[in-house]
């Protein structure tokens, strides 16, 4: 049997490198340098081990169960050959934008600096934010007269220098508001400055230390700093451009509909096919933009991740990417050579992935007798950690919290204490419930907050702990009862099992597929050519 199936199961869809020296043969089919190269490139992306000895296996791999997948006609199946329409269209839209864009992209000296230093340059400053230019200057007089800095502070509108007793921390030029980065790289260090004019109101600041980036660096930095700059460069051009397809193209999206969906996720069979715009004659659904967006961002479900703005952003995603593909198309750029060399290169990859999925689909299912055997087999791997479910609520001042406490002792709620005072956003919502904390979350949360762990795991069921101070502030914590540690009951954990074996038995078909395959396929591989790749990647 092989290895890298993980690999194997996501074959890389980039196009190959423009060399064709073949570094190994399987059958009639050459693997080349170029393929080689660009395995190397989308498994470095993704993190994986780049040695071209291992990556080879993998194409070898990938090559076999094309040639399969081709023998049994996968490459006709509708959804091979849908995909493979689509990955032309998509190389066709981005051959258009390199042609439009092409001379456009010029990065100057000034912006390289410019970059160099917002990047390079910090400061660490403390500041003050209040709601007029008159009570700025009144806090400014009083802080000249004595008054500590954190006490004026204490009322700041930012809740971050509030917190802090004023100290913003070390910030990069770069992350300060434009109003902040002159004054800030130009003031004296240690004296009271303001009022300037902010965002968020009216500041009064002091420039605690600051370090600017050295200059030569800037030289060793030029390259780096360019391709960055150019990137960026391109992104807002290719927006440019498809904003004017948009324009000429006259699109609109049914802005409506997708506010009327809210922050869900799930989707009626009608809503699915709901058009959202149309492109020439292509329709956008509502089903393609739900895709998109739980494939980019994990699909969870609730606030502004799946809220409507998202859901029309990636709308209009789609719809500039129909734009571009359509535009590429009509201009005959599908059928340019390194398109198609890329498209082709695709579909064996598409149809390698579809015979995967086949005999996964082939492989035997775990009976309930198989999966209560491995339950009974494997009693560590279904264990339940001790676990207590816990809400908390966090305040500024050690005396807030106590006053908190004194309303929960008079019958107040904890939960509507929490709605109502709590400082933390994330859980004042919910009544300050933080969930389920088993023993290995509080073991991690006492490498950084002790205190705050200690409550967590000792406060006796259903009472309130004494304050407990932390980097946020001061906690109330309220605790239920400890479920210990122990086996979870087989139905709990079924599903799990049953998958668990089920991938296990897919994997396994897999690999008993090309054991075959490589034991009827003639290989060969040039091991002069590989350690050509291999020394170019050092």
């Amino acid at each position: 049997m092989h290895t890298t199936l993980a690999l194997l199961l996501t074959v890389a869809a980039a196009p190959p490198a423009p060399t064709d020296e073949v570094v190994a043969r399987v059958g009639v089919d050459s693997v080349t340098h170029g393929d080689l190269k660009a395995r190397i490139a989308a498994t470095h992306v993704k993190g994986g081990n780049t040695k071209p000895e291992l990556l080879i296996e993998d194409l070898i791999n990938d090559t076999l169960l094309s040639q399969s997948g081709y023998r049994q006609g996968l490459d006709k199946q509708a959804d091979v050959v849908a995909k493979v329409a689509q990955e032309r269209a998509r190389l066709a839209g981005e051959k258009l934008v390199e042609r439009e864009l092409s001379g456009a992209v010029h990065v100057t000296d000034e912006q390289l600096s410019q970059t160099y230093h917002d990047s390079g340059d910090t400061v660490r400053f403390s500041l003050i934010v209040v709601a007029s230019q008159e009570a700025a200057a009144a806090v400014v007089q009083r802080l000249k007269a004595g008054t500590p800095f954190a006490t004026e502070a204490s009322k700041s509108l930012d809740p971050t220098s509030a917190a802090k007793g004023g100290d913003v921390g070390v910030k990069t030029r770069g992350q300060l508001e434009a109003a902040l980065k002159e004054p800030l790289f130009q003031a004296p260090l240690g004296q009271v400055h303001g009022p300037l004019k902010l965002e968020l109101g009216w500041g009064v600041y002091q420039v605690v230390s600051r370090q600017l980036a050295d200059a030569k660096g800037l030289e060793l930095k030029k390259p780096e700093l360019r391709r960055f700059l150019e990137s960026q460069l391109k992104v807002q051009l290719r927006q440019h451009y498809v904003l004017q397809l948009r324009a000429q193209a006259k699109v609109a999206l049914d802005e409506a509909f997708l506010t009327s969906t809210g922050v869900r996720l799930t989707a009626s069979a009608e809503e699915q096919d709901k058009v959202v715009a149309t492109v020439g004659k292509r329709p956008i659904r509502y089903g393609d933009v739900l895709a998109l967006v739980v494939s980019s961002l994990g699909g969870k479900e609730g606030g502004h991740f799946s809220g409507a703005s998202v859901k029309q952003e990636f709308a209009w995603t789609l719809v500039d990417r129909a734009l571009l593909e359509d535009a590429a198309m009509e201009r005959g750029l599908g059928k340019l050579p390194e398109v198609d060399v890329a498209t082709r290169r695709f579909e064996r990859d598409e149809v390698a992935r579809a015979n995967v999925r086949r005999l996964r689909a082939q492989a035997d299912r775990p009976t309930d007798e198989r999966v209560a055997a491995w339950y009974l087999a494997h009693p560590q791997d279904v264990q339940r950690p001790a676990e207590r479910a816990c809400s908390h609520l966090v305040v500024r001042e050690k005396s807030h919290a106590l006053g908190m406490k004194d309303r929960l002792a008079k019958g107040e709620a904890f939960d509507d204490v929490a709605r109502s005072a709590s400082l933390d956003d994330a859980t004042a919502e919910a009544g300050g419930a933080l969930g389920t904390l088993t023993d290995e979350r509080v073991a991690v949360i006492s490498k950084s907050e002790p205190a705050l762990a200690k409550a967590f795991k000792d406060t006796p069921a259903g009472q309130v702990s004494a304050p407990v101070q932390s980097r946020m502030g001061w906690h109330l914590v309220r605790c239920g009862p400890t479920t210990p540690a122990g086996p979870r009951p087989l139905p709990e954990v079924k599903a799990a099992i049953s998958a668990r074996l089920s991938a296990e038995a897919e994997a396994l078909a897999v690999l008993k597929h090309l054991d075959g395959l490589r034991a009827k396929a003639t290989i060969t591989k040039d091991a002069a050519a590989l350690g050509r790749v291999t020394e170019s990647c050092h």
